[in-house]
């Protein structure tokens, strides 16, 4: 039985893995992108957002990147995220032409709880709910 290593060429190196992206620009992609949407919300009118200073990069007060005060007092925590666009692709597919896309873990066994349901929509559509939240008119 040969192993990976057999396929290399005489005298070649083993590749090194690829390196995990970090740094200062991703981290500066991320912050833009929470500032971005603390601010789109924070337009909303009665609606208050502010990125969580230090989110993501130590223990802070908040589990987000972005505290949402929605006009009835109520409270989102949101984390905001920047992928490629073949990370949406799938997504993307699934919701189609619809507003709102449900995922259900497909969790198989005896006496397990299955996890609760998350969801996916597009932006207009999460902002048409936020402008319509109880108190907002």
């Amino acid at each position: 039985m040969s192993s990976l290593l057999d396929l290399l060429a005489p005298g070649e190196d083993v590749p090194e893995p690829p390196k995990k992206r970090t740094g200062p620009n991703r981290s500066r992609k991320g912050k833009r992108t929470e500032r971005l949407v603390a601010k789109s919300l924070d337009a909303i009118p009665g609606v208050r957002a502010h990125r969580v200073p230090g989110s993501g990069s130590f223990a802070s007060t908040e589990d987000a990147d972005v505290v949402v005060t929605l006009p009835d007092g109520r409270r989102l925590l949101v984390e905001a995220k920047v992928r490629r666009t073949s990370a949406w692709k799938t997504l993307d597919g699934w919701l189609g032409g619809c507003d709102v896309l449900v995922l259900q873990l497909d969790q198989q066994g005896v006496g397990e709880q299955k996890p609760e349901a998350r969801v996916f929509m597009r932006w207009q559509v999460f902002e048409s709910l936020i402008r319509g939240a109880k108190g907002n008119e």
